[in-house]
């Protein structure tokens, strides 16, 4: 079967993808939902009423299987956004949470102007979930970490149409 990263476009196709996520979310290991920031023998990533709060989806597919998934969850006015990551332990290690990342990252780049700011929060320990960070142009942002209890310390990185737009002139200058 093919492994493809797919779009999902409006709120009745949002929904469909409920039972596949939480089905993806039972198959992860107590350590593993820690780390995605589930309190213990807590398997529901989110309910259906919290589904309002989803910009973006990317969902990973092997077939008709949800394999891991991208969110962009954001909620008011001015628009603030977090962003979700999360692949099954049996794809890992072959560049599907790489390319979950770019996708949704670069998503955020091109229409970070509707955004006052979008946060990527990670465990502190989560090294993977660092490193995809810093290598999609978050940027550390020590003012929003938060302890949450039950779950842990969760460091910051943060987007702006400033971070962006530095980034983007940054990149179009050739060093000679």
């Amino acid at each position: 079967m093919a492994i493809k990263i797919v779009e999902i476009r409006n709120p009745d196709e949002l929904k469909k993808t409920h039972a596949g996520i939480n089905s993806l979310i039972k198959t992860l290991s107590e350590e593993d939902q820690h780390m995605l920031g589930l309190k213990k023998n807590e398997h529901d990533y989110l309910h259906p009423a919290q589904y309002k709060y989803i910009t973006k989806r990317w969902v990973l597919k092997d077939g008709d299987k949800i394999v891991g998934f991208f969110d962009l969850l954001a909620d008011g006015k001015p628009m603030y956004g977090n962003v979700i990551i999360c692949v099954a332990p049996w794809m890992r290690d072959k560049g599907w949470g790489d390319k979950l990342c770019e996708t949704g990252s670069s998503w955020v780049d091109q229409h970070i102007k509707r955004f006052n700011n979008v946060i990527l929060a990670c465990l502190s320990e989560n090294k993977q979930s660092h490193a995809l960070a810093k290598k999609y142009g978050w940027k550390r942002y020590k003012d929003r970490d938060e302890d949450r209890p039950g779950v842990g310390h969760f460091d910051a990185y943060i987007k702006t149409p400033a971070t962006v737009i530095v980034k983007e002139i940054f990149d179009s200058i050739e060093l000679k």
